[in-house]
Parts: C-alpha cells; sequence; structure tokens
C-alpha cells in the first residue's frame, strides 16, 4: 500500500471572469451564462462546514482563519466566517436543540477537568489544605449514579466536604 499525502488550504477560491459584451445599437450590456455546476451563491456549503469544523472542532479562531486565508491570497473576513457559520447552523438547529433536550433528561453527570495523574483518591481527613471547588467535587459515584441534584446541593457539599 502507498500513501501520498499533499497539502492544500483549507478554503479554495475560483474567480470566474464573465464576459460583458455591450451592444453598439442599444446600449444593453450582455453578460455571460455561468460554467455549469457552478451556482449563483458565493459561499458553498463544504466551506461553512470546513470553517465550522476550524473553529468549533479545532478551536481555530476566526481571525487566525483570516490571516492564513489572506497569505494564500484568499480574502474571507473573521466577520464574514461568523455569518456563514451561523446562516448554515440554522439547518442543524433542530437536531442541536434535540439533543440538549436529552442531555437534560440525564441523571448522571460527570466533571472531571483534572490535568494530571491523580495519586490518591481522597484526601487523608487531618489534611487542611482548601476546599472542594465545584469543579473538583465527585459529581457521581463509582455506580455511575448522581450523588448531587441540584446546584444549591453541590454548593453546600463544597463547603462541607473536602477532597
Amino acid at each position: 500500500m502507498l500513501v501520498r499525502i499533499v497539502g492544500q488550504a483549507p478554503l479554495a477560491a475560483t474567480v470566474y471572469s464573465l464576459e460583458r459584451l455591450r451592444c453598439g445599437a442599444c446600449g444593453q450590456v450582455f453578460t455571460a451564462q455561468e460554467p455549469e455546476g457552478v451556482g449563483p451563491e458565493k459561499y458553498d456549503e463544504t466551506a461553512a462546514a470546513m470553517i465550522a469544523q476550524l473553529k468549533y472542532g479545532a478551536g481555530t479562531p476566526f481571525y487566525r482563519l483570516e490571516q492564513l486565508e489572506s497569505q494564500l491570497g484568499i480574502p474571507l473576513p473573521a466577520a464574514t466566517q461568523w455569518e456563514i457559520v451561523e446562516e448554515e447552523a440554522q439547518v442543524i438547529k433542530p437536531a442541536r436543540d434535540e439533543l440538549i433536550r436529552q442531555a437534560a433528561q440525564g441523571t448522571v453527570v460527570h466533571n472531571d477537568d483534572t490535568g494530571m495523574r491523580v495519586l490518591m483518591l481522597k484526601r487523608d481527613p487531618k489534611d487542611e489544605r482548601t476546599v472542594c471547588s465545584p469543579a473538583a467535587s465527585y459529581l457521581s459515584t463509582r455506580a455511575g449514579r448522581s450523588r448531587f441534584t441540584s446546584l444549591e446541593a453541590v454548593m453546600l457539599a463544597r463547603t462541607s466536604q473536602r477532597c
């Protein structure tokens, strides 16, 4: 098996210069038709998908994509990127709303933003270090059931427990 990888810009642009001719008798201007397969829309759906993937999937800010595309000769301002993504997001809004609805019906909340290896799960009760924050609190038990049912309960647990 042979694999060949080539580089390309995240977005590509093609400029179509349509011929325009003016009638010598009446002065009316006639413009050539666009090539087949090229619609009247300036931005393709795939461009919107790529911009959204770079922004929300890869974490590339709009201004950084603007700089990259500018270096490649494609003017694409950050505000225009936002407008493109916002317009196309309306198409998937029902799916997004359903995912939010289903997530709201869940019974287990997991929250673990630990960025290091955990050597001990519990501190010694005599340890006088800081009280647990809501982000560090155990929001689910090993059995997978939620220990807290409301924000108030989490806040109460935060002030009364140690990690």
